[in-house]
């Protein structure tokens, strides 16, 4: 089946991209952000407040504010942003490990 475009041209396959990209890389950078000024405990929190965040967004603001035309899926957002949040876990995590070898 050929993929649908709205009516502004934009392909909906294009615009389910763009959007997952910009889910995973806000939590990404926010977990860093706070790992990078609080260390550990700044990725605990960020780790706990993310989910908060990701499951209020997701399945309650979402459904009742989100423009029909662009919604997506719900769970499929929900995955994105737990996958920035680990995204950015392992990188600062690996930040740390070559910090330590000195390479």
């Amino acid at each position: 089946m050929a993929d649908q475009s709205s009516n502004n041209g934009i392909s909906e396959k294009f615009f389910n991209y763009v959007s997952q990209m910009a889910h995973w890389a806000t939590m990404a950078f926010g977990s860093l952000t706070l790992a990078l000024f609080f260390g550990w405990p700044g990725v605990a929190v960020s780790n706990v407040l993310g989910i908060i965040y990701a499951a209020w967004h997701e399945f309650y603001w979402d459904p009742r504010h989100e423009n029909l035309e662009t919604r997506g899926s719900d769970v499929e957002d929900f995955l994105f942003l737990l996958l920035g949040l680990a995204i950015g876990d392992i990188v600062y995590g690996v930040a740390l490990i070559i910090g330590r070898l000195r390479i």
